[in-house]
C-alpha cells in the first residue's frame, strides 16, 4: 500500500482554505520501488558489516593458531628430546613426525584457537564503542557477530571431515615415526595390546605392539585352552611375530611351554621360527588397534564389531567413535558461551577476551576428560560420555545468550 504523509509549514489549526498564503503541500511517502531499495542499502550495510568483522576475525584466528600451535610443538620436542639426544635420528624422522603430528594437533587446538581469536574479535569491538554505533544503526549484537558464528559452523564441518580423511593415517604415522625417535621399534605402541584377544578353538593372544603396514608383531604371546575343561595346554611366546593371513603366526627367538593332564609342563626354548596354526590370527590382531584417532568412524565401528567378537572391552573405543562427531559442534559451543562474557567485559580490551577463552577452554577440556575417562572405564554410557560436554556447554550458552541485552 502506498502511504501519504502531510506535511504543512504552520499546524492544521492555523490553515485557512482562503488563505493562499498557506498551501497545503503533499508529500508523498516513498514507495515501493523506494523500499526496496532501502531494503537493499540495509542488507548491503550488513554485508559491509559482515566482512569488516569476519576479516578481523579471521587475522586473529592465525595469529592465536599459528602461537599455539609453535608452543605445542615446542612442548612436544621437549618431552622428547633427551631421547632424541641418545638415539640421534636422522633428521627427516624428526621432521616427518612433526609434520605427521599436526593433523592431529590440529584437531585439538583449532576448537580453542576459533573460541580464543572469536572473543577476542568482539571484545575489540566493544572496547573501540563498535558495538555501540551497531546498535545505533539498528544492527543487535548478535546479527553483528553472525559471520562469527557461520564461520564456526563452517569450522565444525571442517574439523570432522578432517578428523575422518587426514587424521587416521596421519595419527598412525606420528606413533610409527615417535616409536623411531626414541628408539624402540618402528610398530605402534599401544596399551590394547596388553590385554587379551580371544580367537578360535580356544586360542587367545596378546601383543606388545603391531605394524599394521607389514602385519609383524612383537612381544606376542599365545595361549592354547582346551575350550571343554577351560585347562591350558600350551603357552608360546615369540620376541618377534609374524602373521601369515588366513594360515598362523610365525614366532622367532621364542619358547613353547605345554601343560600336561597332571599338572606337568615341558618347556622348549626355540632360536629359529616356529609357526603357530592360528587362521584367525590376522582378523583377531584387528582388534587390538585401540587407538580411535588412527581409523575413520566406518572403520572404528567396525573395529568395535570384531574387539567384541575377539571379547576384549570396548568401552573405551566407543567413547572415541562418538568424540568423532562431537568434536564437530566445540568451535561453535565455545564462541556461543564466550559471547555474553566478551560483551559485559570487553571494555577491558584483548586481554579479557584471552581470559575468557583460556578459562572455557581449561573448562571444556577439564569436563571432556573427566567424562571420556567415565566413558572409558564403562562407568558412563560412551554416548553421554563423548556428548556431556557437549550438552553442559549448549546449556550454558543458552542461559547467557538470554541474560544479555542484543
Amino acid at each position: 500500500m502506498v502511504r501519504r504523509y502531510l506535511s504543512c509549514k504552520r499546524s492544521s489549526h492555523d490553515y485557512s482554505p482562503a488563505d493562499p498564503r498557506n498551501p497545503v503541500r503533499l508529500s508523498p511517502l516513498p514507495g515501493l520501488s523506494e523500499v526496496g531499495r532501502k531494503s537493499a542499502t540495509t542488507v548491503a550495510r550488513a554485508w559491509l558489516v559482515d566482512r569488516y568483522v569476519a576479516t578481523r576475525f579471521l587475522q586473529l584466528f592465525a595469529l592465536v593458531l599459528a602461537s599455539i600451535l609453535v608452543l605445542y610443538i615446542l612442548i612436544e620436542y621437549l618431552e622428547i628430546s633427551n631421547e632424541i639426544a641418545k638415539v640421534q635420528p636422522p633428521l627427516s624422522a624428526i621432521l616427518g613426525y612433526f609434520q605427521a603430528k599436526m593433523a592431529p594437533i590440529l584437531v585439538d587446538v583449532v576448537p580453542l584457537a576459533f573460541a580464543a581469536a572469536a572473543l577476542i574479535a568482539v571484545a575489540g569491538l566493544v572496547r573501540s564503542a563498535e558495538t555501540t554505533a551497531l546498535l545505533a544503526h539498528g544492527i543487535s549484537l548478535l546479527r553483528s557477530t553472525a559471520s562469527i558464528l557461520l564461520l564456526a559452523i563452517l569450522m565444525g564441518g571442517t574439523l570432522l571431515v578432517f578428523s575422518e580423511a587426514v587424521v587416521p593415517k596421519s595419527a598412525a604415522e606420528a606413533d610409527r615415526l615417535r616409536n623411531v625417535l626414541v628408539g624402540k621399534p618402528a610398530a605402534a605402541a599401544s596399551d590394547a595390546w596388553r590385554s587379551f584377544l580371544r580367537g578360535e578353538s580356544g586360542r587367545f593372544y596378546s601383543a606388545e605392539t603391531w605394524d599394521t603396514n607389514s602385519s609383524s608383531l612383537t612381544g606376542v604371546t599365545v595361549f592354547q585352552v582346551d575350550p571343554a575343561s577351560f585347562r591350558l595346554t600350551r603357552k608360546s611366546y615369540g620376541a618377534r611375530g609374524q602373521i601369515v593371513p588366513g594360515k598362523g603366526i610365525a614366532l622367532t627367538d621364542g619358547w613353547t611351554r605345554t601343560f600336561g593332564n597332571d599338572g606337568e609342563s615341558l618347556f622348549l626354548k626355540q632360536a629359529g621360527t616356529t609357526f603357530v596354526e592360528a587362521p584367525e590370527a590376522a582378523r583377531t590382531f584387528l582388534a587390538g588397534r585401540a587407538d580411535p584417532r588412527q581409523m575413520n568412524s566406518l572403520e572404528l565401528a567396525r573395529f568395535v564389531r570384531i574387539r567384541q567378537k575377539a571379547g576384549a572391552d570396548v568401552s573405551a573405543i566407543t567413547t572415541g567413535l562418538y568424540q568423532k562427531s562431537s568434536v564437530s559442534l566445540a568451535p561453535l559451543l565455545l564462541t556461543l558461551v564466550g559471547l555474553p562474557f566478551a560483551f559485559r567485559l570487553g571494555k577491558k580490551g584483548a586481554v579479557a577476551g584471552i581470559g575468557i577463552a583460556l578459562l572455557l577452554g581449561l573448562a571444556y577440556l577439564i569436563l571432556s576428560a573427566a567424562l571420556v575417562k567415565g566413558g572409558e572405564t564403562g562407568s558412563l554410557p560412551p554416548l553421554l560420555a563423548a556428548w556431556g560436554a557437549n550438552l553442559f556447554f549448549s546449556l550454558g550458552a543458552g542461559w547467557g545468550l538470554l541474560g544479555i541485552r542484543t
